[in-house]
């Protein structure tokens, strides 16, 4: 089956205007708080003399490492949360339940493992892809190898990412909670249609970071007159906003492009919220 750019967009968009209350308190808990919470908690690293222009690179890094070192935390907390958060958002688009909010819930926290399971085991494929041949080629100090293992390992980074993309929705909308299988479930859903499927999440993120670009710019010229307190506040509001309007977007595609390279009928959508 090939994949269908346009049927996946309109099914995606469909997914989400059914059922737009509870994807609401979804995107709210699981998105909007935490990434704005994160956002107010990360330290101002515009004003360090190291990230100004012609900063010392080894400073910046200093200063990198020491903003990480003190909210390590609340990041692994957010990846946590968005984590629960996917898993319930794909719990509410199955088309074989009608599970509550607090239900989704429950089953986003169920799925935590499993989910963490298999974003480490698709980490450690992608260290023996990439990092280990980038090893080898920075070690030969030839400029001609380094730059052509590094053009092939942006390659081979697209390509695992595509082949890869399906596994969260696998594990939410399959439930399976097997991590290696979820992988494989991922790696046989999109073959034959890696390319299709990775212009579409270039088209889709790209044409978020240009939206992004242009009302942040809109809005921190307003906030910015304001003084910086607001400023920060409502910057990082818009952000997040933009940031939880986004995740829900592309991980309803992803449950749309799971459904039709699974098989799933479009009425099977409509079903979901009748």
């Amino acid at each position: 089956m090939k994949f269908d750019m346009n049927r996946a967009w309109d099914d995606a968009r469909a997914m989400l205007a059914g059922n737009s209350q509870m994807v609401l308190v979804i995107a709210g808990v699981f998105f909007f708080l935490p990434y704005f919470a994160l956002m107010l908690l990360v330290p101002d690293m515009s004003q360090n003399p190291a990230m100004q222009p012609g900063g010392d690179p080894d400073a910046a890094m200093a200063a990198f490492s020491a903003m990480y070192a003190e909210i390590w935390w609340v990041v692994i907390l957010l990846a946590i949360l968005q984590g629960v958060g996917m898993l319930a958002l794909y719990a509410l688009l199955r088309h074989s339940d009608r599970p509550t909010v607090g239900q989704a819930i429950g089953f986003g926290f169920r799925g935590l493992l499993p989910y963490i399971g298999a974003a480490l085991l698709q980490g450690v494929i992608f260290m023996l892809a990439l990092a280990v041949p980038l090893g080898i080629a920075f070690a030969t100090g030839s400029g001609v190898v380094i730059a052509l293992v590094g053009l092939l390992a942006v390659v081979a980074a697209i390509y695992l990412y595509t082949k890869f993309s399906l596994t969260t929705p696998v594990i939410g909308l399959e439930k399976e909670f097997n991590p290696l299988k979820a992988i494989a479930r991922s790696w046989k859903l999109t073959k034959g249609n890696s390319l299709r499927l990775w212009l579409f999440y270039f088209l889709l993120i790209l044409a978020f970071m240009v939206l992004s670009l242009v009302i942040g710019m809109i809005v921190g010229l307003v906030f910015g007159l304001m003084g910086a307190s607001v400023a920060l506040v409502g910057n990082g509001l818009v952000s997040s906003l933009i940031n939880a309007a986004f995740v829900c977007l592309f991980l309803a595609v992803l449950a749309a492009a799971h459904r039709q390279l699974s098989g799933g009928s479009p009425e099977e959508i409509g079903e979901t919220f009748e």
